[in-house]
């Protein structure tokens, strides 16, 4: 694809955004949580979106580097930060605990979101492959 790598990268940007907004929000003691901060008594979900920060910094990289090795090396990297949002989503964004349903802010939809198209941005690489 022609385009993969700009949309792959504003992808990746776009991802590193979100990782420093709030991702859910609970009724009750009305917390806040988030990719780097939380208000919830003492952090117990810690901060989620360093990893996710890491992952795609090294996979921005990897876009950047016009080499087979990095599209190959990107895929496993980019299997990982995938993997790495459906847990937040499920784990953070989905799980009812003493009662309470954290609300899901658009935060952490853009990173699930965003997490897969990089994937499928990964996959269509523009590279010339030479005989």
């Amino acid at each position: 694809m022609k385009y993969s790598n700009i949309i792959g990268l504003l992808s990746c940007l776009v991802v590193i955004w979100a990782c420093t907004q709030k991702w859910v929000y609970i009724d009750d003691p009305m917390y806040y949580m988030g990719g780097l901060t939380s208000t919830v008594k003492n952090n117990e979900f810690g901060s989620p979106g360093k990893l996710h920060i890491f992952l795609v910094s090294i996979i921005t990289i990897l876009f950047i580097i016009p080499k087979i090795w990095a599209k190959r090396t990107s895929f496993v990297f980019n299997a990982l930060n995938v993997a790495f949002a459906i847990r937040n989503f499920f784990a953070i964004g989905m799980t009812c605990r003493a009662g309470e349903c954290p609300t899901i802010l658009p935060a952490l939809y853009i990173i699930f979101i965003g997490s897969i198209v990089i994937f499928i941005m990964s996959l269509l690489p523009k590279i010339e492959v030479k005989d």
